[in-house]
């Protein structure tokens, strides 16, 4: 099958005007200008997108699916009282409630044009959700625990869950392991579960200098992390003694830094910290707009594209940012830091893309199958729509990716060389689930 287009974006190389790619199985035969694909395979189906501009599907490193229900829900709340609710409100919901809120987040990222994610789940519904909507990518099972008196019980459970799920997985799924925070797993936790990793060569995942309370935590052992959120996850007896470092640098102490780890947020560094990231090959999740949502800052990107790390973008869950697409994550990451730096040059709409693409899979160890449009790699595509008033005229489609377009100009996405979205239109039951999730949703308002 032969798919022709406006524009074709490769990623690795130069745009193409008037270009094709033919799709042949689950992989790309080819990629070039439009006349000559055509006459290259002559007795290929072709398939005119028309107006449109045709690229790599996006990649997503940072999502929490189980909570898309959650949308919405504390709005305008700082990190403590926005995570308490979240927690409080989806400790009610059953499994089955749970899954139904991964399966909305799942077609919502699918419409948008995301083909790959990196979730972090505590129920396991994502993989599901995951699963069977096609999506590919890594699962991560979340862990938290304090109370090293009862390590080995908690290891146990670890181990059991993350076994669950990798016997649940398919060939485009991944299982890897998340300790949720500094302030949420202890010290020893965190370094049995990095000796696991490395013995079963599992990927890690951990939220990472996400708020002021959580670096005050730890250098001072004072602040809300100290008190209102361990009396309200039932640690208040569990003694703690502050590392009295930053995140970064106890991460560094314990031992756990390594190329395995991503780490998402990043907000409250220094250089210092950088240096220690980049040293040990750490990935970074960035995702700007639900850092900003919530009041935590400004992650400095530049600096870290200064070091060398490598960095990828994430939107968080529905419940922290409202949306899972990766379009206004592009346009608000790089006008935030162009303000905040005060410098129209400081990031371009070619590395915003990158970063949602080939740099997002690179982190992925995924950048063998996706990332670009390339010979041999994964058919996952995705199509924006450019006939309408607000993306016209197009000089520069990474521009008009980045300025102009939004999830709601996606058209296709493919997935392997399956059609899995068209034109407003699944493989799957749409009208069901969102039927359902009216149900769900009256639960929560209760």
């Amino acid at each position: 099958m032969i798919l022709t287009a406006k524009w074709v974006m490769p990623i690795s190389k130069e745009p193409l005007k008037y270009g094709a790619v033919v799709v042949e199985g689950e992989e790309i035969k080819d990629v070039g200008y439009k006349d000559e694909i055509l006459s290259k395979y002559p007795q290929d189906e072709v398939k005119d997108l028309g107006e449109v501009i045709l690229f790599p599907g996006l990649i997503n490193i940072h999502t929490h699916l189980d909570y898309t229900i959650l949308r919405g829900v504390g709005d305008n709340l700082s990190f403590l009282p926005w995570i308490s609710k979240l927690v409080a409100k989806s400790r009610k919901l059953s499994f089955e409630e749970i899954l139904l809120s991964a399966k909305l987040g799942a077609l919502e990222l699918l419409s948008a044009g995301v083909t790959t994610i990196a979730d972090t789940t505590a129920t396991g519904a994502s993989l599901q959700a995951a699963s069977e909507l096609g999506l590919r990518g890594v699962i991560y099972q979340e862990v938290f625990g304090m109370d090293d008196e009862k390590i080995g019980l908690i290891l146990a459970d670890v181990e059991e869950k993350y076994n669950k799920l990798k016997s649940q997985a398919n060939l485009k799924l991944k299982i890897g392991l998340s300790p949720h925070a500094p302030y949420s797993v202890s010290g020893r936790l965190l370094q049995e579960i990095s000796k696991f990793a490395a013995k079963k060569d599992v990927p890690l995942c951990m939220h990472l200098a996400e708020t002021e309370e959580e670096i005050e935590f730890l250098l001072k052992g004072t602040g809300s992390f100290a008190t209102t959120y361990r009396e309200a996850v039932g640690w208040g007896d569990i003694p703690w003694q502050a590392p009295q470092v930053s995140a970064v640098k106890y991460l560094d102490d314990l031992g756990v830094l390594n190329d395995r780890l991503l780490a998402v947020h990043v907000v409250q560094t220094n250089d210092e910290d950088l240096e220690l990231l980049r040293e040990n090959g750490v990935k970074v999740a960035h995702c700007p707009k639900s850092n900003a949502k919530l009041g935590n800052g400004i992650a400095n990107l530049p600096a870290m594209l200064e070091q060398g790390l490598e960095v990828g973008l994430g939107t968080d869950s529905a419940a922290s940012n409202n949306s899972l697409g990766l379009f206004s994550e592009m346009e608000f990451g790089l006008l935030l830091h162009r303000a905040n730096q005060r410098d129209a040059e400081v990031l371009t709409a070619k590395e915003v893309v990158e970063m949602a693409t080939i740099k997002g899979a690179r982190i992925l160890g995924l950048e063998e199958e996706v990332g670009t449009l390339e010979v041999g790699k994964k058919a996952d595509l995705t199509a924006v729509s450019i006939d309408n008033l607000a993306n016209q005229p197009v000089y520069d489609p990474y521009s008009t990716l980045v300025y102009n377009a939004s999830s709601r100009d996606v058209i296709l996405t493919m997935i392997n060389g399956e059609l899995i979205y068209k034109n407003e239109e699944f493989n799957g039951r749409i009208e069901e689930v969102i039927n359902e999730l009216k149900q769900v949703k009256q639960k929560i308002e209760e």
